[in-house]
């Protein structure tokens, strides 16, 4: 049973999208199949140089994109925060979309290579869309376009997208609407008046929607929340309607850009506040960390903190057992401290003694013994030990 456990927790990692400058596209060239020299290619691949080269695509304003989505999505780009990142860009197709060509769709690959042009590394291939409008075409996600005949079901404040195949399970879009009114409460903030959720089968499925053909995955398996957009989008049928992981992420939003906090902190919080420290998964999670401490007996939690990637279950579990531990010790205002600290490593270990009411010299100690104490009896989250 525990390792059943513990293979559905590494299956479903997930990360919050990270918050990040977007930089202009710089070096934009065009693929072979690309030709110019008739419209409207000529037109969309002026338009698409246009909103590369702003100041942060994506974020930016601008009229080469959509105003429709413009106006409702804050971060409208859903492929920015990973592609525009300095890669080189290659417009390998501008094709039509549909037989009228009233929607064609562009495909970008970002990679870099060395100066020989080989050992090519690849970031990531876009799919965006483009329309003609009354001042031109303008681009577009393919969100819209690849939901556009997706049925919707409401349950309080969250609206579920789903493809008409998919099975729609009321009983945890109910959970998922109560959690979210719990978690909000635990942390004494406002939970989001709307959340857009949208269901998919895989996170293949998943990047699909939000406008890539294919990208460097990392461990993001599971699902994503852009809490900027008030989006999630789940990619684990196991899980489905009730992402609980991802939904504190847009509760975290209520105290600012996730890119202003630790990501060790914003991960803990959620994998804590996600489950709760009785929750099997969260106590899997913990002995993934026990395991990890015992493979790695000269490993401090600052090496931990320098290795985030690839299997990251003993630094979700790290931030988890912080997170509780500070909720016990001070809970609301012990959580907004923690949320509190800047996204450097030093300031995090220079704090954390003082939130969890030890001394720095034993904060390693502390944090190797906290696998034992998880392992024992301990109240739910949102309850303090004198409740």
């Amino acid at each position: 049973m525990v390792r059943s456990i513990i293979c559905t927790v590494l299956l479903f990692l997930s990360s919050v999208q990270a918050a990040v400058s977007q930089r202009p596209v710089e070096v934009v060239t065009l693929g072979w199949a690309i030709d110019t020299t008739g419209s409207p290619v000529r037109e969309i691949v002026r338009t698409l140089l246009s909103y590369f080269r702003l100041p942060h695509p994506g974020r930016t304003a601008t009229p080469f994109w959509s105003a429709e989505e413009q106006a409702r999505l804050p971060y409208y780009d859903l492929t920015a925060d990973l592609l525009y990142q300095g890669f080189p860009a290659t417009v390998v197709e501008v094709t039509p979309a549909v037989a009228d060509s009233s929607l064609w769709v562009v495909k970008t690959l970002f990679a870099r290579a060395d100066s020989n042009g080989t050992n090519i590394q690849p970031l990531g291939l876009q799919r965006l869309y483009a329309r003609r409008s009354a001042n031109g075409w303008q681009l577009g996600s393919a969100l819209p376009v690849l939901t556009e005949r997706w049925r919707e079901e409401r349950e309080g404040g969250i609206v579920y997208h789903y493809d008409p195949t998919t099975r729609f399970d009321r009983a945890r879009a109910r959970l998922a609407d109560r959690f979210m009114d719990s978690a909000a409460a635990v942390l004494g903030v406002p939970r989001p008046a709307r959340v857009d959720y949208y269901l998919a089968g895989s996170f293949e499925a998943v990047r699909r929607l939000q406008g890539l053909d294919w990208a460097l995955n990392r461990a993001m398996v599971g699902g994503q929340a852009i809490p900027e957009d008030n989006l999630l989008f789940s990619g684990a049928p196991a899980i489905g309607e009730a992402f609980t992981h991802e939904l504190v992420h847009l509760v975290l939003a209520a105290y600012g850009p996730a890119r202003t906090r630790h990501r060790f902190v914003e991960e803990g919080v959620a994998t804590w506040l996600g489950g709760g420290s009785r929750d099997p998964h969260y106590r899997a999670y913990v002995q993934i960390l026990a395991r990890y401490q015992a493979a790695h007996p000269d490993s401090t939690l600052r090496d931990l903190l320098s290795v985030f990637g690839g299997d990251d279950s003993p630094f979700y579990a790290s931030g988890a057992v912080v997170a509780d531990a500070v909720f016990r010790r001070d809970g609301q205002e012990g959580i907004r401290r923690l949320l509190a600290i800047s996204p450097s490593n030093d300031a995090l270990l220079a704090t954390l003694p003082g939130l969890l009411g030890i001394s720095p010299d034993t904060l390693e100690q502390w944090w190797r013994a906290q696998p034992s104490r998880v392992r024992s009896k301990s109240p739910r989250y949102g309850q303090r030990p004198n409740q």
